[in-house]
């Protein structure tokens, strides 16, 4: 059987002439580091186009994924991920309608892209229909980096 290496990989692969360049911390054995926020819901107006900050960029770091949970569902309501240069930088808009349930997002494009070169405010963006008026809704991204 064929065997193939990911390119994060590649310096294991014994066979090559050359040997590869190992894998940049943010590729592989980095250290995650996490930004959480809960945003009660009955304590804003979460009307369409509102923004919630979640916290601050993480300087030089790359995106690995990102996971929203809520108490409550948000019915029609869209929420974008991103930052203020990018609101869906990590998710695009889109409704979170199961309660309880961690639902995992991240824009193919984002994940793994270039380390960021951070200080620019995470937001939630309130794109169509404003949010409940009860509830809470917890946000977590995660990062890695040396």
């Amino acid at each position: 059987m064929a065997e193939f290496f990911a390119r994060e990989a590649r310096f294991l692969d014994k066979s090559q002439a050359t040997s590869a360049v190992r894998a940049s911390a943010r590729e592989s054995n980095g250290k995650v580091y996490v930004v959480k926020a809960t945003i009660d819901l009955a304590a804003q107006t979460n009307a369409s186009g509102d923004t919630h900050v979640l916290g601050q960029l993480p300087v030089d770091r790359s995106f690995l994924f990102g996971q929203i949970v809520t108490t409550v569902s948000l019915g029609t309501s869209t929420v974008s991920i991103g930052t203020r240069a990018t609101p869906a930088l990590f998710r695009a808009a889109g409704t979170f309608t199961t309660t309880n349930v961690p639902t995992n997002f991240g824009a193919a494009a984002a994940v793994g892209a270039t380390p960021v070169e951070g200080g620019d405010d995470l937001l939630l963006t309130v794109a169509t229909a404003g949010l409940p008026a009860t509830g809470t809704v917890v946000v977590t991204l995660y990062f890695v980096g040396p």
